[in-house]
């Protein structure tokens, strides 16, 4: 019988520990009045996760992962994902004038066909341009090989940043259509958590700087607060 109890007592103290190794729910980083935070946690099955964090523009970052948790500390590992883009590049024409060096006339629109003004283009890595208020750029005397265009936009655009490859063999007009920029990709990066409290509905976290972040059971993101990286 005394056997029995300590086998017993060995089976449910290794489910509850098995128990409190998992977690479940979408959790939201919350502060003093109940006020929502910008990052939502969603656990899933498998040990996978979610991660958003929200901004006043929508969602300014987000990645997927697996996570492990032991009894004094939270690991969210995520993966390594790249982002994919919408914008795109069209060539519209091309004149071959018989020259050892050409031209590359770029026109620079949203996807609302509008024309993109003060744009910063860098031509393979060196040479810095800006597209004038018609959206417009035009390079002079550029050698017929492979360039390496990278197209920063700005805050007021909220258009993705862009890059592309092109070999032009002749004068060469090309549209670049920018899209929306994405949220923030994160990935290849581990986010490690001391656990301060834990719950069925709360986890109290501490994050590597030393601040401590409060994770509410919630669906709803009501106010901006900073991020729990």
């Amino acid at each position: 019988m005394k056997n029995f109890l300590i086998l017993l007592f060995l089976c449910l103290t290794t489910l509850n520990s098995f128990s409190q190794k998992r977690l479940t729910g979408k959790y939201c980083l919350s502060w003093v009045g109940g006020i929502s935070g910008g990052t939502c946690v969603k656990f899933l099955e498998n040990r996978e996760f979610s991660w958003e964090t929200g901004g006043d523009m929508g969602i300014s970052s987000s990645g997927r992962g697996y996570y492990e948790i032991n009894e004094s500390q939270l690991f969210l590992k995520f993966n390594n994902d790249t982002l994919t883009y919408d914008s795109t590049v069209k060539l519209i024409e091309t004149i071959d004038k018989k020259r050892d060096s050409i031209s590359l006339k770029l026109k620079f629109i949203d996807f609302q066909k509008q024309p993109v003004a003060g744009l910063t283009i860098i031509l393979d890595n060196t040479q810095k341009y800006q597209s004038d208020i018609n959206g417009i750029l035009e390079i002079k005397n550029i050698r017929r090989s492979e360039h390496a265009l990278t197209i920063h936009t700005n805050n007021l655009y909220a258009l993705e940043n862009y890059s592309f490859k092109i070999i032009p063999k002749v004068d060469t007009s090309v549209l670049i259509t920018l899209h929306p920029q994405k949220p923030k990709l994160i990935s290849n990066e581990t986010f490690t958590y001391k656990i301060v409290e834990k719950s069925d509905q709360e986890l109290k976290l501490q994050n590597t700087k030393g601040q401590i972040l409060k994770f509410s059971k919630t669906n709803q993101i009501n106010k901006k607060q900073p991020n729990g990286d």
